[in-house]
């Protein structure tokens, strides 16, 4: 009569490796729905700054200076740059190398001589999380909130 304890040691050595293996798979799971939570929340700051940004351009319309010293950041080639660190507070050009994110307003070209536009970009170093265009009317010789 044989013994069974060789198969019985066999049976749990294939148990430990499916262990192991379904155990590496739920590690993996986790690191990439943290990534994908830090991703998101940056997503969801990064549209809060860029529509803050878009309220207060259509709001001074579209006067750029008045809007990047509102926002606190600088004009470069015609465009507001500003600077985040990574608890999206806002830092000097000066330590720009230090920043994690970057809110752009660029002018862009409009079809109609009454309306303004710009595109709003936010960066995640080189990654863009939002992108959009803004309108704003164009004031010509008196407030029309009045």
């Amino acid at each position: 009569m044989r013994s069974r304890a060789p198969l019985t040691l066999m049976e749990q050595t294939i148990m430990v490796l499916v262990f192991a293996f379904t155990a590496a798979m739920c590690l993996r799971a986790f690191a990439w729905s943290s990534d994908a939570s830090k991703y998101n929340q940056a997503r969801a700051n990064a549209l809060i700054c860029a529509q803050n940004a878009a309220e207060l351009t259509k709001y001074y319309h579209g006067e750029f200076e008045q809007i990047c010293e509102e926002l606190g950041g600088t004009m470069q080639d015609h465009r507001i740059v500003v600077y985040f660190d990574e608890g999206w507070r806002v830092i000097d050009v000066r330590d720009a190398k230090r920043s994690v994110y970057t809110l752009e307003i660029a002018p862009q070209k409009s079809d109609s001589s009454l309306m303004g536009v710009a595109n709003i970009i936010v960066l995640q170093g080189e990654k863009m999380l939002i992108e959009f265009n803004v309108g704003w009317q164009i004031l010509t010789g008196g407030d029309y909130n009045e």
